[in-house]
């Protein structure tokens, strides 16, 4: 099938395919934003029409009646404020439409403010896993042994019980790395 608003070939996705007439979401969302657009001109352009055929056209002879009458004036005045009228309803529309435009580009950049900062929120909680972890291996690490320090603390183990003994293990020790 060919999508009707790019014209680019797809299979269907829906289960009723004579339905699907679009390719994505975004084809379909563009070609509905187009057909509002199109029928708010065309409401625009109807009005226009009837505004100028209701002044100038219709019942001809009424016209020229009024205008042989004493107040001409007031009738253009009137036919002035429906073409006034219908500028007003056209700039009201399109002052909407422009509305429209901001308000979604506005939540359009929420949605990229928002996507970023759940990314962001995403990389945070994993820098705390990671640390957590760290912080874990850290509480739980086995104190490393020095074995120089092991000596010194064996020696003061071993001076509460036998003083004299270790003192004399100890110069012996000392001299042969003075000497």
């Amino acid at each position: 099938m060919k999508c009707n608003e790019c014209d680019i070939e797809f299979t269907p996705t829906r289960l009723n395919v004579e339905g699907q007439k679009y390719c994505s979401i975004k084809c379909r969302n563009s070609s509905a934003q187009k057909r509002r657009y199109e029928k708010i001109a065309q409401e625009y352009q109807n009005s226009k029409e009837n505004s100028i055929s209701n002044n100038i056209g219709g019942n001809n002879r009424e016209n020229r009646e009024i205008e042989f009458t004493a107040k001409p004036n007031y009738y253009r005045e009137s036919n002035d404020n429906n073409i006034e009228n219908s500028n007003n309803d056209f700039n009201a529309r399109v002052g909407l439409i422009e509305t429209n435009f901001n308000t979604k580009s506005e939540l359009i950049l929420c949605r990229i403010q928002l996507d970023y900062a759940n990314r962001e929120i995403e990389e945070l909680k994993k820098q705390i896993k990671d640390l957590e972890i760290e912080l874990f291996a850290f509480e739980n690490e086995e104190p490393e042994v020095n074995p120089q320090m092991e000596v010194v603390n064996n020696l003061i183990k071993g001076f509460s019980t036998d003083p004299v003994g270790v003192l004399n293990f100890a110069k012996e020790m000392f001299k042969s790395k003075i000497a």
